[in-house]
């Protein structure tokens, strides 16, 4: 894990998480293919593949610039799970299926 508390870009802070999401998206999208609903491969990528992007991130100083980066990372594997090129249509579905990164990364900061 490439986490550092002297950060000078926000790249360093999420690189290897993003690269460890996408690889476990991408098993867990393999796996179970079309066959499953969207709401159950979303359910995979939030409890199997969300905890790996954000590992440690309560112990890291976090900005805009961070969650969007994240935010951004989720809403690539929505699109690809929804099968839409549409930006729009992975953020109308974010409070569908409930995945929220600020919520989570300040829900995790306070329990740290």
């Amino acid at each position: 894990m490439c986490i550092s508390l002297q950060l000078e870009s926000t790249d360093v802070l999420t690189a290897t998480p993003n690269r460890l999401f996408i690889n476990h998206s991408t098993q867990c999208f393999g796996n179970v293919g079309r066959c499953a609903s969207e709401e159950v491969i979303v359910e995979l990528l939030k409890t199997k593949c969300l905890p790996s992007l954000l590992y440690c991130i309560e112990a890291c100083p976090v900005n805009k610039s961070v969650i969007r980066s994240l935010e951004y990372v989720i809403n690539n594997a929505l699109r690809k799970i929804l099968d839409t090129t549409s930006c729009d249509i992975a953020n109308e579905c974010d409070p569908m299926f409930n995945c929220f990164v600020d919520d989570t990364v300040h829900r995790k900061k306070v329990n740290f």
